[in-house]
């Protein structure tokens, strides 16, 4: 053992092993290489149980990922693949045997994690076993063979401003300049790439194109706002949201189809107001009927209310483990009842407080168990499957309801967006009626007092 002894603080390792022989070295190099094997085992194994756990979630880490780099202090590509590999690590445990003896790496045990089975782990491990990374991918091609790339060479655009070499006659020495006096033209720096945008599919185009870090930060707020979790990944759908919220405010056509159905909505109004105003009626100087008051209890979050809280957690999750750490998540944000909904819990202000969706799904599960959650989330995709197949031909309808959950609502959120449109609106109706009781009470209560004077 080189460094049992204890280390000198003027000391470095390798001068520590200056005085050390070459068989030594060897061994020790060796014995180190085996134990690094066991012991990277032994870490994918420990991450996969945190997963399972959700203790990164509890420690205050919106990911696994995020636990890696922030606490443990591992780089960006060690950390994804030893996530890579512990996500199977507890289906298939041969692969961590494997990576623990020695037969297979670490990159190779990235490689098969995706194409390992129940039927063909054996086989795979066994035939990979001290294989490199170049021989893994080619025993899998032979597996899974890709499609062939066709041929093809593409000429390399020009710059703007440079004129595309053409043809010229041949020029005689004495036209030459001369080095001394005339200095040589300067040669074309390499063009940039410019914007582009070919077809790939149908319908599916590439869009190429170089921005600012202006841009780049407007991008990622965008992302947040919008609740997108990988910026890089939905790039596509982050400028699709700019472009349609940007429309909507602009586009003449879109402005005029709301004026429309404004329109609509207020001849509809009128009518059923004519009509409930027609049918009240008063008996004998009897008490008027009023409507039913609605519940003061209520679970809508008004858009300004979301607002004031978002801003007041910095667009950032507000979970905070007991050793002070705050998840640093700022996208598929969501209004989290602090006592929940289901227990009283009250939608004040002081009762809400901004989480991010893995910690609003583990503070839903320290509530109400998890296997209550799990059952909830079921259910909740099975009616969202059934809802969009059974609205395929009907014609899409506008929200008139904000979300009272964040921009991205997760199957976890109790509150179906429907159901709390269906309550707005009977909210709505209620004060309606309210109205026009009041109105014809203010019409028909001279006529009464008339009525009372006079048989008095």
């Amino acid at each position: 053992m080189l460094f049992e002894k204890e280390k000198d603080s003027t000391t470095t390792f390798v001068d520590e092993l200056r005085d050390v022989s070459s068989v030594a070295l060897v061994q020790e190099v060796e014995r180190l290489a085996s134990l690094e094997k066991r012991q990277g085992a032994r870490l994918i194994a420990h991450l996969s149980e945190i997963s399972r756990r959700k203790l990164h979630l509890e420690l205050g880490y919106r990911s696994l990922f995020d636990y890696c780099v922030r606490r443990l202090g591992l780089s960006e590509g060690c950390a994804a693949l030893r996530i890579h590999v512990s996500n199977v690590c507890r289906e298939f445990p041969l692969l961590l045997d494997a990576l623990g003896e020695g037969r297979i790496s670490l990159t190779v045990a990235g490689k098969l994690a995706p194409r390992l089975t129940t039927r063909n782990c054996e086989r795979l491990l066994s035939d990979c076993a001290g294989m490199t990374k170049r021989e893994v991918e080619e025993y899998l091609v032979r597996l899974a063979p890709r499609p062939v790339v066709s041929p093809g060479i593409r000429r390399q655009p020009v710059a703007p401003g440079v004129a595309t070499p053409v043809s010229a006659p041949p020029v005689s020495a004495d036209a030459l300049p001369d080095s001394a006096s005339d200095p040589a033209p300067a040669r074309p720096s390499t063009p940039t790439r410019r914007s582009s945008v070919e077809p790939c599919r149908p319908e599916v185009f590439n869009v190429r194109f170089s921005v600012g870090k202006e841009f780049m930060d407007k991008l990622e707020r965008l992302a947040e706002v919008g609740g997108f979790g990988n910026m890089a990944s939905n790039i596509a759908r982050v400028l699709e949201r700019a472009m349609d919220d940007c429309l909507e405010k602009r586009d003449p056509q879109q402005r005029e189809q709301r004026r429309e159905k404004r329109e609509a909505r207020k001849i509809k109004k009128a009518a059923t107001r004519s009509s409930r105003t027609d049918s009240v009626s008063i008996a004998g100087g009897g008490p008027v009927s009023r409507s039913p008051r609605a519940s003061e209890r209520s679970r809508y979050i008004s858009p300004a209310l979301r607002d004031r809280l978002l801003n007041a957690a910095g667009h950032r999750c507000e979970y905070t483990s007991e050793a002070g750490v705050r998840c640093s998540e700022r996208s598929r944000l969501a209004i989290d009842h602090v006592q929940p909904w289901g227990k009283g819990g009250s939608s004040e202000e002081s009762n809400l407080r901004v989480l991010c969706a893995p910690h609003n799904l583990l503070h839903a599960e320290n509530c109400y168990g998890a296997r209550s959650v799990e059952q909830k989330i079921t259910a909740a995709r099975e009616n969202t499957g059934r809802r969009s197949r059974s609205s395929v031909n009907s014609p899409p309808r506008p929200d008139d309801v904000p979300r009272a959950h964040g921009p991205d609502p997760e199957p976890h959120d109790f509150v179906c967006e429907a159901r709390a449109e269906e309550y707005v609106r009977c909210y709505m109706g209620i004060r309606q009626i309210e109205r026009d009781t009041r109105r014809t009470l203010a019409r028909v209560r001279p006529v009464a007092s008339s009525r009372v004077e006079g048989m008095s």
